[in-house]
């Protein structure tokens, strides 16, 4: 099991066959929780908006890259998780 790597077995087990419910505090200690927050949900708001800038960062520099109609599509369709439709000789 790859998280025995990172938290202690008898505490794996204890939650894997207990379903235990943690508090943050515990989870913490156990290196399951990132980081506590007061602000769970603005944190994670603003979490969203610094990724979805990153990425539309990444989006824009990559479009300048490309050249043809053909790669943008194979870009475009990674993005969206879809095979590419293209076009002949493009």
């Amino acid at each position: 099991m790859v998280v025995s790597c990172l938290v202690r077995e008898e505490a794996v087990n204890e939650l894997a066959f207990t379903s235990s419910v943690l508090l943050a505090s515990e989870g913490a200690a156990l290196s399951r929780v990132p980081k506590l927050s007061n602000t769970p949900e603005d944190d994670a708001m603003a979490m969203d908006r610094e990724i979805a800038h990153r990425f539309a960062t990444e989006r824009e520099i990559i479009f300048k890259l490309i050249g043809s109609a053909n790669q943008k599509e194979a870009i475009i369709a990674n993005f969206g998780n879809r095979m590419p439709v293209f076009k002949d000789g493009g």
